[in-house]
């Protein structure tokens, strides 16, 4: 996932550019949140959040309740 977010970032494309580092972001905070490291999948989560924003595409339809989802599990920890 870090390659398909290196390789996003510098696309000359931007619905391409934004497309991938909203997935990639997004898919390296579900991994930290699978080792349940909520606080550091937040901040990918997040990252994800606004590319997508940013992009004015929805992309990950889901995403905004995945990041309220992930908020939550990092305040308890």
């Amino acid at each position: 996932f870090q390659n398909a977010l290196a390789m996003a970032q510098i696309s000359t494309y931007a619905e391409i550019r934004y497309e991938g580092m909203t997935h990639a972001l997004f898919n390296i905070g579900v991994c930290h949140w699978n080792m349940n490291n909520y606080a550091e999948a937040q901040k990918w989560l997040l990252n994800a959040q606004a590319a997508q924003r940013e992009s004015g595409q929805v992309w990950l339809p889901r995403l905004d309740q995945e990041v309220e989802l992930i908020k939550q599990l990092a305040a308890r920890k």
